[in-house]
């Protein structure tokens, strides 16, 4: 994953060779107990063999799956439309009676057309709340070979749909105020936020920011301020380059605006949720940590872990890995020299 950028080949390339190393791995650790000449092929060794099976069996049960038609399937395209430069809202429908049970916030993996295999699966969040569950629109921005030709899927375009996946969102313990931020694409999961919230307003307060490049690129109000009325919340809208566009403010986000949105708020009792470019939630993570809020309430789930663009919580989590890992290492240094 940290060095997914760098490396040649497409999107699919590198998720084949995720799953074959992956496989390589196991068919090691496996090899490695079936020619153990120092003993351990006595009562361990079958257990062992139970243990490689159950890792690459779900695997092999979701491709299985997928390629027997069993899987996701019963989905289609309802409606493709371009709602800012370069973006497009496609909904997609299921079966009478089919909806999908998941929370705002998540995401799905998705394959349109005629691809089966999970390798052409592609990741995007739902942008509906979960009571449309019979309904979801996903937000696509064009970005590679893939999301250039959205604008073109057909009504009726078979859809493979894996999901729900993904952890952000709001928790039980988020009775207090609430900051959403978003930045260009990353509106899709707020919007599924702002669903599941309108009609209940917030007593201890809900506002939005929303950064774009331009006004081109902002998606039209009314896919997201009705919901964001019904919820009681309000709005700073930012671009880069807002010319002479009403009601937008000149960007990027700066320390200034968070200043001002968290204004007559407590900030230790502030939940954060942040989607966006990487170097955005990195750079609003780490100021608002510096502004009083409590990093377990500052919540954003990222696609790309380039070490760069990692922020003050990607890397402690980053230091609680390597020292499992550390710890995993010198005991198995132990037991090989013991």
């Amino acid at each position: 994953a940290l060095l997914r950028d760098r490396l040649p080949g497409g999107y699919e390339i590198w998720r084949a060779g995720h799953l074959a190393l992956a496989l390589a791995l196991v068919g090691l650790l496996l090899s490695h107990v079936l020619t153990d000449t120092r003993g351990a092929r006595g009562w361990a060794s079958p257990w062992w063999i139970v243990f490689c099976i159950a890792a690459i069996a779900p695997g092999v049960w979701g491709y299985a799956r997928r390629l027997l038609g069993r899987s996701g399937e019963g989905w289609s395209v309802r409606r493709v439309r371009r709602v800012a430069d370069g973006l497009w809202q496609m909904t997609v429908v299921g079966r009478p009676g089919q909806a999908l049970d998941f929370r705002a916030g998540q995401f799905a993996w998705l394959a349109i057309g005629r691809h089966r295999m999970p390798l052409f699966d592609h990741p995007f969040s739902i942008a509906s709340p979960p009571r449309d569950a019979a309904e979801l629109r996903f937000l696509i921005r064009e970005a590679g070979d893939f999301t250039r030709q959205i604008g073109s899927v057909a009504p009726g375009t078979r859809v493979g749909l894996d999901a729900p996946h993904g952890s952000f969102g709001l928790e039980a313990e988020d009775d207090g105020p609430l900051l959403l931020i978003a930045g260009g694409v990353g509106l899709a999961p707020i919007l599924s936020i702002l669903g599941e919230l309108a009609g209940r307003e917030r007593e201890a307060g809900l506002r939005l920011i929303y950064a774009v490049r331009s006004p081109d690129a902002l998606v039209d109000e009314a896919i997201w301020q009705p919901a964001l009325s019904a919820a009681g919340g309000s709005s700073l809208l930012l671009a880069d380059r807002p010319g002479d566009a009403e009601g937008i403010e000149q960007g990027p986000l700066t320390e200034q605006h968070l200043q001002r949105m968290l204004e007559g708020w407590e900030p230790s009792q502030v939940t954060a949720l942040l989607c966006g470019p990487d170097g955005m939630m990195t750079w609003a993570s780490n100021r608002l940590e510096d502004l009083g809020l409590d990093p377990r309430r500052i919540r954003y789930e990222r696609f790309d872990y380039s070490s760069s663009r990692l922020s003050r919580r990607d890397r402690r989590y980053l230091r609680a890995f390597i020292g499992l890992w550390i710890g995993c290492l010198l005991v198995t240094l132990i037991a090989a020299f013991t």
